[in-house]
């Protein structure tokens, strides 16, 4: 908590007296001007008006272009007649730069980036390759970036769409392969109703088609269908996968995992997380399964089942998804301090890619990462990155609560304190409902109203915050800015001067003492505050200035008081 709130609370000055008190983050507010589904959806808008020009051209001269554009990037996507699916040519491609299978994170990601330039070069000179464009598409995804992504599948859908109007239709397993890829990746953002669109696409291509069977059965899950849900996982087959066994050796046997799984899904939307774990069953032989299909993804959300019921198994499940099957190895996850009610829990990691992306692991974690990097003024993408994750957790049945608890403190920290109040407010409603108490929601809440000049609110609020963390002296610091501010200046003072004897070498509260003494015109001990705070905080600009202006303020007063 100490580590959250570390907002200075300012005493405005008017003149010789400090009427007014403000908290707010030094951040410039980020705005979100349009969300990245309307900027996936414009990009492919455009790339359609440039791909009509190009397939107008003379065919001589595409050709001529097409063949210097995988040139540029033959290493990586190999022959376009290879009987090897694109994702595997793709990885092929990175192994063999590496020469090795076991490759590093740091090579993974050089080689990403790699990859991703000359495919980038390759699209520039030919962009109607469908190969080329769902190549960007994949590369992309691997590194977590999952809008881009997104982008690029629309672009090679499109693009599959107009060569079909020209009499130019693409192998039925290229084309399969774009519509899947746009199943999942509308899947992995929470878009329950464009995946649909594309399974029944794919469906109509391929009745049988195990992603698509499967991904029809999980958006029934997720859009609150349970019942049919239900139904469908009883009557879909049991997918084939290639399986080894000491017993069996490698053979390609059915398993129900698929099925158990979507019957999890409804649970988990009803809020039965222990019924869930028992639908899944015994999960040994599944883990021990590197073949083992959607298992990113799959072990996600059974990682996310156990994070909810905290019975301490949700890490091994996260570090399945968090493993990197083409190369054999796991990437690095790291843990997060708890945030809210208790989440992330303990030991259960978030993977993330270089570039700060979400791969796999815990979605708490990953938000209470966001809300650990926006303390950096700078970090612009921190808090849209953390939208961009709660707004999956709800989609993905995260009870509505923690949302909010989760979405109001990065609202806080961004400066939206309207929307802020509104979430977090509606959080301690729903956890009071549950019978549950969040210490940190209540106090986030009693600062965002203390900040708005909702003072009494403030003080109801954090009165509350302090009976339920009472070891916290910011707290108390903060509850004495709130009675401060409600006319109670001597039991303001009470407040800080306990706050101090527990913690002397809080700034925030010698600053906050010093501007309330010199609001009760004790300026010798509102300079001494003063300067301890500086003392103690000699970066902080705001001290020196308040510094100079008690200063005047008393010097003035000692003028009045010598006059006749």
């Amino acid at each position: 908590m100490k580590r959250i709130l570390i907002l200075l609370i300012i005493l405005g000055l008017s003149g010789p007296s400090f009427a007014e008190m403000m908290d707010a983050p030094s951040r410039r507010p980020v705005t979100w001007e349009a969300p990245p589904e309307l900027v996936a959806r414009a990009d492919t808008t455009g790339y359609s008006h440039s791909l009509q020009k190009i397939l107008d051209r003379d065919e001589t001269m595409a050709a001529a272009q097409r063949k210097l554009a995988r040139s540029r990037c033959a290493p990586w996507l190999g022959a376009a007649d290879s009987p090897r699916s694109l994702r595997s040519r793709l990885a092929h491609g990175f192994i063999d730069k590496v020469n090795s299978l076991f490759m590093s994170e740091e090579d993974d990601h050089s080689m990403r980036q790699e990859c991703l330039q000359a495919l980038e070069a390759a699209a520039v000179l030919y962009p109607a390759d469908p190969e080329i464009v769902l190549a960007l598409g994949h590369v992309e995804s691997w590194g977590g970036d999952y809008w881009r992504s997104l982008g690029y599948y629309r672009q090679a859908a499109r693009l599959a769409e107009l060569l079909a109007e020209r009499g130019r239709p693409l192998k039925s397993g290229l084309e399969l392969d774009i519509w899947n890829s746009l199943i999942w990746c509308q899947l992995d953002l929470g878009l329950w109703s464009s995946a649909e669109a594309a399974v029944e696409r794919v469906l109509a291509l391929d009745p049988e088609h195990k992603g698509a069977r499967v991904a029809k059965g999980l958006i029934l899950a997720e859009t609150g269908r349970g019942a049919e849900a239900m139904s469908y996982a009883i009557r879909m087959p049991p997918l084939k996968f290639w399986k080894i066994s000491l017993s069996m050796g490698f053979s390609d046997r059915p398993s129900g995992f698929a099925n158990q799984w979507i019957k999890s899904r409804v649970l988990f939307h009803e809020g039965k997380f222990r019924m869930a774990v028992t639908v899944l069953g015994d999960l040994r032989g599944e883990m021990e399964q590197p073949w083992l299909p959607f298992r990113r993804r799959y072990w996600n959300d059974v990682g996310l089942i156990h994070e909810m019921l905290d019975d301490g198994q949700a890490g091994s499940f996260y570090n399945h998804a968090g493993m990197r099957f083409s190369q054999f190895m796991r990437t690095q996850g790291q843990t997060c301090s708890e945030l809210v009610t208790r989440f992330p829990r303990p030991n259960t990691p978030v993977f993330m890619g270089e570039d700060g992306y979400y791969l796999s692991g815990s979605p708490f974690g990953f938000v209470a990462e966001q809300v650990r990097q926006m303390s950096d003024p700078e970090n612009r993408e921190a808090y849209l990155r953390g939208l961009d994750a709660v707004r999956i957790m709800r989609a993905r049945g995260v009870p509505e609560g923690l949302c909010l608890a989760f979405r109001g403190r990065l609202r806080f920290l961004n400066g939206d304190y309207s929307e802020a109040i509104s979430d977090l407010s509606r959080a301690r409603e729903g956890f009071q409902a549950d019978g549950e108490v969040d210490a940190g929601t209540i106090t986030f809440l009693g600062v965002a109203y203390l900040t708005r000049g909702q003072n009494e609110q403030a003080r109801e609020v954090l009165e509350e915050a302090v009976a339920l963390d009472a070891d916290n002296p910011n707290l108390r610091g903060y509850l004495g800015v709130a009675w401060a501010r409600t006319g109670k200046p001597l039991r303001a003072l009470e407040l800080m001067d306990e706050a101090l004897l527990e913690d002397p070498a809080a700034a925030t509260i010698w600053f906050n003492r010093g501007l309330l003494n010199a609001e009760l015109q004790r300026w010798d001990q509102a300079l001494s505050d003063l300067r301890k705070a500086y003392e103690l905080d000699p970066d902080n600009a705001r001290i020196p200035i308040q510094l100079q202006r008690v200063s005047r303020a008393r010097q003035a007063a000692l003028q009045v008081s010598a006059s006749p």
